[in-house]
């Protein structure tokens, strides 16, 4: 069939026709599609462009309209086009030809980088992350200069310019492309100075104090690199909100802040505007909707005195969350009040003072249903309930679930960052909600050996094995939370030897009582002979007062000191020691191995 070399474009680009021919909006017109083509192609099967379309011949569609449109977002969508145009290519009486005419994007031959200094060609092409034979679009190169460009910054090289282009490959056929990322990192920029404007109740040097990453530069600061990053540089401004929020400057803010360079781009001056606003005080602190809880007791929890400066991050710890625990939100939900929240209204009062009302919604209150275990692999489930301080009929305590949960990761027989403590299945008809403790399993045993030798000395080493997750009555399985742990060094040509067993229960007879006991023999021969055997027995419990954290410790040690050949420094003969020792410990550190919070006392 001959067809016109005319071709009509479609506007179908728009969302809706915008134009108006002479006053009156264009309205589309229906027509029946006799056939449809494409054009432009090379690696891609026309078949299936038109088949992604979701046209088809024989289909009644509206130009400009909805069919039309969403052909063409259809095949941007599979990324291989860089151009798509959908024309009529003839127009009959019966209806219309389609010619789908679109330009593909080139696939990556190989990567090419220039110009880069303070990155490695290894960090460049872990940004760019593209492999060979993989569709290049133009967002692909938008996001290469967007996280170089981030990349850079971070780094303090804030002038940097980052240039990607694509080249025909000259040793590859059809559509193929090298990526040439061209790079001209500048100068690394330093801050010179930081200058405050409009600030009166602090002085330059306190507001910089306030900035943790950025700082200007200075002859004494020889350790510091002064560089500029944007996102810490976004941090730091809301440090200086803080600090002024913490003061009682509520209305403090940052006006505009400014920033520049020098001739030769290498130095930068930042430049703040700062409105203080007044210095509020508390006045009155109202509550109101508060039935278990007398307001006395809820402003003690709050902390504040009347005419005390109004300190907003103070405010916000004492009414949600403190690390102790001591504050309002916590004196609700250690109760079983688990829906309960507190809504603060501020409002201003002449002569800068603050009146605080303080909507309490108390809502219904929880006891615990089901406490659920999951995770656990190998560890036995009463090892990990009789750590729970939440146990079902209790009210709902948030301390008690942060204290259990404090607990496992004590045990260090799971991933601390994996115990996950959830609430499950809310009834609020009840007054019922249930726990689950999510658990990971982690290995906690410990294997050490070590050998070596001299030729004066001989051979000398160590072996040690020790078992944190035993069970006596499953060996090879372990997870009843004994400790069973073998020590044995030798040194010296057999002159110096050790061996050490010992076994722990934590939990005797169920209860919170550890029994452990530890024997071992040791003989010594230098220039004088001695052997040491014995063994020793300890006791110890958890306390419930003055908390939970305390415990005690009882050891009794028997020793048998057999002396072969004193020496000069030794009697000859056999001798026993026996010694008692106590230590009363309190531990709040929230991990045994690398604790980030809390103490113990003795400290180790």
């Amino acid at each position: 069939m001959h067809r016109s070399p005319r071709l009509f474009p479609l506007l179908i680009a728009l969302l809706a026709p915008l134009a108006l021919v002479l006053g009156q909006q264009t309205k589309p017109e229906a027509y029946k599609v006799l056939g449809i083509s494409v054009e432009g192609q090379r690696a891609s099967d026309p078949s299936a462009i038109i088949a992604n379309t979701g046209l088809k011949v024989g289909d009644e569609i509206s130009i400009p309209g909805e069919q039309t449109r969403t052909a063409i977002e259809r095949l941007y969508g599979l990324r291989l086009f860089d151009d798509i145009q959908i024309l009529i290519e003839n127009r009959t009486p019966q209806g219309i030809y389609l010619l789908i005419r679109v330009s593909e994007n080139p696939r990556l031959e190989k990567i090419e980088v220039l110009g880069n200094d303070e990155l490695s060609e290894d960090d460049v092409l872990k940004k760019i992350n593209l492999v060979k034979g993989q569709i290049v679009t133009k967002q692909d190169l938008s996001s290469i200069i967007h996280f170089l460009r981030l990349k850079y910054d971070e780094d303090g090289y804030l002038n940097a310019v980052v240039k990607p282009e694509l080249i025909r490959a000259t040793d590859s056929s059809g559509n193929r492309r090298v990526l040439r990322v061209t790079i001209n990192e500048g100068p690394k920029v330093k801050v010179d100075r930081i200058r405050f404007h409009g600030n009166k109740m602090f002085d330059d040097g306190d507001l910089k104090g306030a900035m943790k990453e950025t700082s200007e530069r200075a002859w004494w600061k020889f350790w510091t690199t002064n560089k500029f990053d944007k996102k810490k540089y976004e941090e730091d401004k809301k440090l200086i909100l803080n600090f002024y929020q913490k003061s009682g400057y509520r209305d403090a803010e940052i006006l505009t802040d400014s920033i520049s360079y020098d001739s030769e781009k290498k130095l930068l001056g930042i430049d703040l505007y700062i409105y203080e606003g007044p210095q509020y005080r508390v006045r009155n602190i109202i509550w109101e909707g508060n039935t278990v809880y007398k307001s006395e007791l809820l402003s003690a929890r709050l902390g504040f005195l009347k005419g005390e400066v109004f300190d907003k991050e103070k405010f916000e710890k004492n009414l949600y969350r403190t690390e102790e625990e001591t504050d309002v939100q916590s004196l609700y939900s250690d109760n079983g009040y688990l829906m309960f929240e507190a809504v603060p209204e501020e409002t201003r009062v002449p002569g800068d003072s603050l009146d605080i009302t303080i909507h309490i919604r108390e809502r219904n209150q929880f006891r615990i249903g089901q406490v659920l275990i999951t995770g656990n692999t190998k560890t036995y489930e009463k090892v990990i309930r009789r750590e729970l301080f939440t146990r079902p009929g209790d009210y709902f305590s948030r301390g008690a679930v942060i204290r259990s949960a404090r607990q496992l990761s004590q045990l260090n027989y799971f991933n601390p960052e994996k115990i996950k403590p959830d609430t499950r299945n809310l009834d609020v008809e009840k007054g019922i909600v249930d726990l689950e403790y999510a658990v990971e399993e982690k290995s906690s045993d410990t294997f050490n050996m070590s050998v070596g030798y001299s030729g004066y000395f001989g051979f000398n080493g160590a072996l040690g094995l020790t078992f944190n997750n035993f069970s006596i009555h499953e060996p090879l399985k372990g997870g009843e939370g004994q400790q069973l742990s073998f020590d044995w060094q030798f040194g010296e040509g057999n002159r110096y030897r050790t061996f050490m067993i010992g076994f722990t229960e934590p939990w005797m007879f169920d209860t919170p009582i550890l029994f452990g006991v530890n024997l071992f023999d040791q003989r010594q021969m230098f220039y004088y002979d001695m052997r040491l055997t014995g063994a020793s027995v300890r006791i110890g419990r958890r306390f419930k007062w003055p908390d939970y954290l305390f415990r005690g410790d009882w050891t009794v040690k028997f020793q048998r000191n057999d002396v072969i050949n004193g020496g000069s420094y030794y009697l000859e003969g056999l001798t026993t020691q026996v010694g008692v020792s106590q230590v009363i410990s309190r531990s709040s550190s929230d991990s045994p191995i690398f604790p980030t919070r809390g103490y113990s006392f003795p400290g180790t």
